[in-house]
């Protein structure tokens, strides 16, 4: 008998604080999401320092994708490619969690006020989130999990990015993969 949890319910089986998350604080409605995980022999301080220094031109797969997607990858570190594509590092609770966030109205803006992206501010027409948390198991071990949301503002931006999605997703899933294998390497060598 197969039986489908909710996302909240997911959430909570994975044994994670749903009201702690800065998603939630940041993104508690979303039309839109992208969800991956892996555990790691390591604990989450390195596991943290890992992902926040990863140099994306270790995976062929990445270069591909992004140069096919024709987005920046002159800077290899995650921070500097982020900020190249103006994503804004919106909020961080070190070696648990870590939020990136950009909304847009024509183009990708920057998030000058915390507290303004938390409204669903009408005169942009979509908001998207995308963390990095890290949860200590036990024997050492950590789980980290990378999760994109995306919040159309309105029913225009919502059709239009439904069809973008459909493409977009597998290829934006493969990267996300991809950055958790990465991920996984590096911290594995240190232990």
């Amino acid at each position: 008998m197969a039986f489908a949890l909710s996302y909240q319910q997911l959430v909570i089986f994975r044994n994670i604080k749903w009201q702690e998350m800065l998603l939630n604080k940041y993104l508690p409605q979303f039309q839109f999401t992208e969800l991956h995980s892996t555990i790691v022999e390591g604990n989450s301080v390195d596991s943290y320092n890992e992902t926040m220094e990863l140099d994306l031109s270790d995976s062929k797969i990445i270069a591909i994708l992004f140069r096919l997607r024709g987005l920046p990858f002159s800077k290899r570190k995650l921070a500097e490619i982020t900020k190249d594509m103006r994503f804004t590092l919106l909020e961080e609770i070190q070696y648990s969690e870590f939020l990136y966030a950009f909304w847009f109205s024509t183009k990708t803006e920057w998030i000058d006020d915390k507290q303004e992206f938390e409204k669903n501010n009408l005169k942009y027409n979509a908001k998207v989130g995308w963390s990095f948390r890290f949860n200590e198991k036990p024997n050492d071990f950590t789980e980290i999990i990378t999760e994109t949301r995306v919040l159309c503002l309105n029913t225009r931006t919502k059709l239009i990015f439904s069809i973008y999605w459909f493409f977009v997703k597998p290829f934006s899933g493969l990267v996300r993969i991809e950055m958790l294998r990465l991920i996984k390497k590096k911290v594995s060598k240190k232990n």
